[in-house]
């Protein structure tokens, strides 16, 4: 797609941590994990999908602030990493299930309308 070796491993390192929290929050033994790939002129799109509990109560709680006296959170920082790493990180209710969708915009270098760089 024209990505550079930054971007792809930004893309990598979402979707590896995207997978882990798709099959770690099913809370299924035999925990299956679905992935879609849109590839357009702007932008890849990928689709996390899995069976059982949603993720938004964990989003949700991992974006809580930690309570008054009590050390951080170790666990629930795979959003934000991945927020970090993807220009878009949105979590979708699925019958069954949720979906964790990546977006990463493809910038191209060329030349934009008034002659400069981009």
């Amino acid at each position: 797609m024209g990505f550079d070796d930054a971007a792809i491993g930004q893309i990598k390192a979402a979707l590896v941590e995207a997978c882990i929290n798709a099959f770690e929050h099913s809370r299924l033994k035999s925990a299956k994990v679905y992935l879609k790939f849109a590839a357009s002129a702007d932008r890849l799109t990928i689709n996390v999908q899995n069976g059982g509990v949603d993720f938004d109560s964990l989003s949700e709680a991992a974006s809580a602030p930690a309570e008054a006296g009590k050390l951080p959170r170790k666990r629930g920082w795979g959003f934000e990493l991945m927020k970090g790493l993807m220009d878009d990180v949105r979590v979708e209710r699925v019958r069954g299930g949720a979906k964790v969708v990546l977006v990463k915009y493809l910038v191209r270098k060329g030349v934009g309308g008034n002659g400069q760089e981009i």
